[in-house]
């Protein structure tokens, strides 16, 4: 039940012309894969760009060859994007299926695609013929899901979040063991592998915060608000890599079109048939959508000064949806506890509409 790349169930295909600008890309493959394999081994480009980010949203510095690198006149830009799995049918596993259960990758870029641009979107396997993208990617492959879901009792565990990928040789289970609660509620734990025994179990001297704990053999866990006891015992089952063999390379130009609206439903069996655009359809209906922003979404380093934010969308808006309640500017401080919202105040505003822009002055 090796994983295998299905090109015919896959969105768009090869050669595609007039791909909606705003439409996700859907990878289909025989088993779920493994999430961060999919991001490291998939590589979306398209048109040069001065400042992007690469990987699971690492920036590139400036000054660095890479960075440069993509800068160059007549290279290519790499797009970021956010990855999710879909799989067919029960969409949680405790333990890896016996038989195969087929799944999508579904692909949504960060920053909306250039209309009428030719991209090309790779799809490495164990054959991989590297691009031209200045990349070291020999050792990259996309591999079948290697983790699945924390379990406690046999159930799902809603309190625990694993990430990574297993780089055990042999199928193997983590074990995360509540140790102490501290204020009767936030826990401490110590964790190890069935095939290490109980006895190298690793002692966390902290209490269990809400952000990514690197463990070992690739793998990270989050612990999640919830009822926990001492004793209590959560386990996830790994599996060893099984690497996809043949890599796919496939070339799409866009559309100056957002979205492509389906006069007949896909007959496809991928599973999520509706969310598939049919790109021989005609008929187009343009989503409501911010085009840009001054300053610009998630920016830094903003000058202190800065008075107004421009928000600009693809079509003139109706000013009488603009209120107190559907506009709201916060703000907080850059320094304190990790995920507190403690400190984050709403600050008062002046609104302005003139047809596609809203100016706010702060």
């Amino acid at each position: 039940m090796a994983i295998t790349f299905d090109v015919d169930k896959s969105y768009p295909k090869e050669g595609f012309d007039n791909v909606p600008i705003g439409e996700d890309i859907k990878l289909r493959f025989s088993v779920p894969p493994d999430l961060k394999s999919i991001k490291e081994s998939v590589i979306l480009y398209g048109p040069d760009q001065d400042r992007t980010m690469i990987g699971d949203g690492t920036y590139l510095k400036r000054g660095t060859d890479l960075a440069n690198y993509l800068r160059s006149p007549n290279q290519k830009g790499f797009i970021d994007f956010d990855v999710k799995i879909e799989i067919e049918g029960a969409p949680s596993h405790l333990v890896r299926p016996g038989a195969d259960v087929p799944a999508t990758a579904i692909l949504t870029p960060k920053t909306v695609l250039t209309p009428n641009t030719e991209y090309n979107l790779y799809v490495f396997g164990v054959d991989i013929e590297e691009p031209d993208t200045g990349l070291d990617l020999k050792n990259k492959a996309i591999s079948r899901r290697t983790t699945y879901e924390p379990a406690k009792g046999g159930a799902a565990h809603p309190g625990l979040k694993i990430l990574g990928t297993f780089k055990g040789a042999e199928d193997d289970t983590l074990n995360i063991e509540i140790t102490e609660l501290i204020a009767g509620h936030n826990p401490k734990y110590k964790w190890w592998f069935a095939s290490e025994g109980a006895s190298s179990g690793r002692q966390i001297g902290n209490r269990a915060v809400q952000r990514w704990r690197s463990l070992d053999k690739g793998l990270m866990i989050r612990f999640y608000e919830f009822d926990y006891a001492v004793n209590d015992l959560i386990t996830v089952k790994c599996y060893p890599e099984e690497l996809l063999a043949a890599s796919a390379h496939i070339t799409f130009n866009t559309s100056s079109n957002e979205v492509t609206v389906p006069t007949v439903k896909s007959s496809s069996d991928i599973g999520i048939s509706e969310l598939i655009p049919s790109v021989e359809d005609d008929v187009i209906t343009e989503v409501f959508r911010v085009l840009e922003m001054s300053p610009a979404d998630k920016s830094i380093n903003n000058a202190t000064s800065t008075e107004k934010i421009v928000i600009t969308f693809n079509k003139n808006i109706d000013s009488t949806t603009v209120t107190k309640d559907t506009l709201k500017v916060y703000k907080q401080p850059v320094t304190g506890v990790y995920g507190s919202t403690a400190d984050t105040v709403e600050i008062r505003k002046l609104v302005s509409v003139a047809g596609k822009q809203i100016t706010v002055e702060i």
